[in-house]
């Protein structure tokens, strides 16, 4: 496995966290070096990285320093809505966020880490994701890639709007003197 490759798992890896994810590095780390032609070397190493990127339950992209989409996983392409030929297309017209976009750019500077985003649906129901991100020093052959996991936080978003109506309306209503009795 090349270092670029093993400076991806790690980061995703360290971003992500999880069980899945732990096995399937042990299992990456445990496998036998054999040595193998260099042409076959990088369709293995894509091998294991699509296998990683299926079992992370939460949405990881990965978005090189132009901006465009070069990895997505189901979940990634479910919550964003991407189609098959986005891969490789740029990714600013996909986020359907400036916040989202402004996020990268500040992860490739060193600034972000976590932010809550709201993604544009319409005309669906807007979208809430908490996304973290790390940048890839590893690979100075990706510059500027950055890695997002994200994950839908819609219904906690929807829940800590309705606990605030609710105490608003139990407020409101102690106020209001008791004058039906």
């Amino acid at each position: 496995m090349t270092d670029g490759a093993t400076g991806w798992l790690w980061a995703a890896a360290g971003v992500a966290g999880g069980l899945a994810l732990g096995r399937l590095l042990r299992k990456v780390k445990a496998a036998p070096a054999a040595p193998a032609p260099a042409t076959t070397a990088p369709a293995s190493t894509e091998g294991m990285i699509e296998e990683l990127l299926e079992h992370v339950t939460q949405a990881v992209l990965m978005v090189d320093g132009r901006d465009r989409l070069t990895a997505a996983n189901p979940r990634a392409r479910e919550l964003l809505r991407l189609g098959a030929g986005d891969l490789g297309g740029s990714f600013v017209p996909l986020a359907r966020s400036a916040e989202l976009v402004d996020f990268i750019r500040q992860v490739r500077d060193g600034t972000g880490a976590t932010r809550e985003i709201e993604l544009n649906r319409a005309p669906s129901a807007n979208v809430w994701i908490r996304v973290s991100g790390a940048a890839l020093l590893a690979d100075p052959g990706r510059a500027g890639t950055v890695v997002l996991i994200a994950e839908d936080i819609t219904r906690l978003r929807r829940l800590e709007s309705l606990e605030r109506e609710f105490v608003a309306n139990v407020s409101h209503d102690l106020r209001t003197p008791v004058t039906i009795l």
